[in-house]
C-alpha cells in the first residue's frame, strides 16, 4: 500500500484526526495527552499555512487555531462539539481515503 500524497487534502483530513484526539482527551481531563494533540495540530496547522493553495483559506485555518486556543485555554469562547468537528473534517478523510 503506498502512502497517500501530502496535500492540503492529506494534512486537513490528518488536522481532523489530531482535533478528535484533543476533544477525546480534554473530554477526559488528560491535560497532557490533549496538550500533546494540540502540539500536533498547530504543527499541521503551520504546514497547511505554508501551501500556497491554502492561501485563500487563511481565515478557515485561522478559525482552527482560534477554537483550538479556545479548548487549551479553558475559555469556552466557542460552542463547538466533538460531533461538530467530526462533521466538518469527515468529508476531508473520506476524499484521502478514496484516492
Amino acid at each position: 500500500m503506498s502512502q497517500p500524497e501530502r496535500t492540503a487534502l492529506f494534512y486537513r483530513a490528518n488536522l481532523g484526526s489530531e482535533f478528535i484526539r484533543v476533544f477525546n482527551a480534554f473530554d477526559k481531563k488528560n491535560e497532557s495527552a490533549c496538550r500533546l494533540s494540540a502540539g500536533r495540530c498547530f504543527l499541521i496547522i503551520s504546514k497547511l499555512r505554508s501551501l500556497g493553495e491554502m492561501k485563500p483559506r487563511e481565515p478557515e485555518i485561522s478559525k482552527l487555531e482560534d477554537i483550538l486556543n479556545d479548548i487549551l485555554g479553558g475559555n469556552q469562547v466557542y460552542t463547538v462539539t466533538k460531533f461538530q468537528v467530526e462533521k466538518y473534517f469527515n468529508p476531508f478523510a473520506l476524499r484521502v481515503t478514496k484516492r
